[in-house]
């Protein structure tokens, strides 16, 4: 028995062919033999169609597996030559092994011992962490080369951050004018950013400079910490602070002034002439700047001989209002101080308003120094005896020695400008009581 394996279409073709021998002519009879005689191939022709067609596919795929890097450890190149298998295998566990360094928030609160909220506190370099803590996760961070996660541009668009506080002072103002005369002819722009003096979080801010791609960044009259300036750092943003409110760490670039020898200043000229009861209105306690400011007043009180009631030393911040405020209470008293060194011209002019609803006259009843120098006090009357701060100096040179920074010319900058006593109508000799 005889078993037809023949497929449809071949028996379809056989039974043609064999309806049109009888009308072919001779010569075409051993043509169709020949037909006739492989199609018996037919069958095992499919069979090795459809293995050669699984064969290359599946080579195919996995070709293409062998070339998708998704699937493969971040450090596997598939283009480096290879010589055996075994090379294959090692550069795979070194690559994995490589990936696992790359640790997460977690991971590196478990080996410092602290909250990932902790640890997100210092990457971001907000407050809430003591010195001890931050210290400690730094060091882990730099030890395990944490990279954060917001990507750096690779393109430097020649922009400078200008982040400033206290915004809608004239302290400001003249940082800004400054900073375009430092800047002019540099090829580099300002974009100028503010804070509020409040505790505010300086993340989103780095975040855009880093996306802008900033080439450098100018920080002034606030203290940004230690994080912060790392996370810049690592961005390849140049850092400088002007003015800093708090302590500086030894490799940062700063400009500052010599707060505490112009406060010192200030109050000599008092005590030289003839002023013993000397009030003094501060700022901030947690501003190195207003920490500076008292002690030379401090310093200079104590070399006199003369006693530090602390009923005469008032204060919060640096604005008019408060130096309204303190003027309203020191009038007040009894024994009401016959001088007053306010730390900022802005406090100076609040005590000015205070002494005229008083009905003090300036410097007759009470002598009033400033600190700053700002353009507005000149229109005071009489016209304002202050330390001159030279803000505008401060950032003139800050912005250049930024943009030195940037040109590869300077690597760090450590400058106090000195401040020296404008004496002008509102000191004088006090009466006699």
């Amino acid at each position: 028995m005889l078993i037809d394996c023949r497929s449809d279409g071949s028996r379809r073709m056989h039974d043609a062919a064999s309806r049109h021998v009888s009308g072919m002519a001779p010569a075409t009879i051993p043509a169709v033999r020949r037909y006739r005689r492989y199609e018996i191939l037919y069958p095992f022709l499919f069979i090795y169609q459809i293995i050669v067609r699984k064969y290359f596919v599946q080579n195919f795929a996995r070709r293409r597996r062998r070339h998708d890097l998704s699937a493969m450890p971040s450090g596997y190149n598939p283009c480096i030559r290879r010589t055996s298998g075994m090379d294959i295998v090692e550069q795979i566990a070194a690559a994995s092994q490589t990936a696992k360094t790359k640790l997460t928030v977690a991971d590196i609160a478990a080996i410092a011992k602290v909250s990932a909220p902790t640890v997100s506190k210092v990457i971001n370099g907000r407050p809430g962490v003591s010195d001890a803590t931050r210290e400690r996760i730094l060091t882990i961070l730099r030890e395990h080369h944490y990279i954060s996660p917001v990507a750096p541009s690779s393109h430097k668009t020649g922009i400078i951050e200008l982040l400033i506080s206290h915004p809608h002072t004239a302290w400001a103002d003249e940082i800004l004018v400054g900073t375009l005369e430092g800047l002019e002819g540099s090829g580099y722009t300002p974009a100028v950013s503010s804070c509020p003096p409040v505790e505010w979080s300086f993340d989103p801010w780095i975040d855009e400079a880093v996306r802008h791609g900033a080439s450098g960044a100018m920080i002034c009259l606030t203290n940004i910490p230690a994080a912060g300036i790392e996370r810049l750092r690592r961005a390849g943003i140049k850092v400088i602070l002007v003015d800093p409110t708090g302590v500086v760490p030894q490799d940062v670039s700063m400009i500052g002034s010599s707060d505490y020898q112009g406060a010192n200043d200030a109050t000599r000229h008092l005590v030289q002439l003839g002023h013993r009861r000397i009030a003094f209105l501060k700022g901030p306690d947690d501003w190195r700047t207003c920490r500076a400011r008292f002690n030379g007043y401090r310093s200079m009180m104590e070399e006199a001989g003369l006693p530090i009631d602390p009923d005469l030393v008032l204060g919060e911040v640096y604005y008019y209002d408060d130096g309204y405020e303190c003027g309203r209470r020191l009038f007040a008293m009894d024994d009401p101080p016959t001088a007053v060194f306010a730390s900022s011209d802005m406090q100076a002019a609040g005590l000015y308003q205070a002494a005229q609803e008083a009905g003090l006259a300036i410097p007759d009843d009470v002598s009033i120094v400033g600190f700053d120098d700002l353009p507005y006090v000149r229109f005071l009357s009489p016209q304002l005896t202050t330390v001159h701060h030279a803000i505008q100096d401060m950032a003139r040179l800050g912005a250049r020695s930024l943009v030195d920074m940037i040109n590869g010319e300077e690597a760090l900058t450590r400058i106090d400008l000195l401040t020296h006593l404008e004496v002008r109508g509102s000191t004088t000799p006090p009466k006699r009581r």
